[in-house]
């Protein structure tokens, strides 16, 4: 379920259906966000050559978490398709351990 949310969000840059607002997604995105989720997906991005170097120096030079959590997701919305199910694969891994 949260998966298609993701997609949606990153891919399409809307909502599924009425349950989350383009918004309420990105809040959500913004509050389970950690340190540790930050570098992991940036790690597998790189690692998979979909994040250019300055995207990443630009990401990781903001001062705060939220700050290169927003820089990330607007960063992926325009990095094409791969990159944003890349990131929604990350992330859906990390909510299904936390169920």
């Amino acid at each position: 379920m949260w998966l298609k949310y993701y997609h949606y969000l990153f891919i399409l840059g809307g909502s599924f259906d009425d349950k989350l607002s383009r918004e309420e997604m990105r809040e959500t995105i913004l509050s389970s966000m950690t340190d540790g989720r930050l570098n992991h997906l940036l790690d597998v991005l790189r690692a998979q050559q979909l994040l250019p170097k300055a995207d990443y120096e630009m990401i990781t030079s903001y001062p705060t978490l939220t700050l290169r959590t927003r820089a990330l997701i607007d960063t992926c919305l325009s990095l094409g398709e791969q990159a944003a199910e890349t990131v929604v694969t990350v992330l859906s891994n990390y909510i299904c351990q936390k169920s």
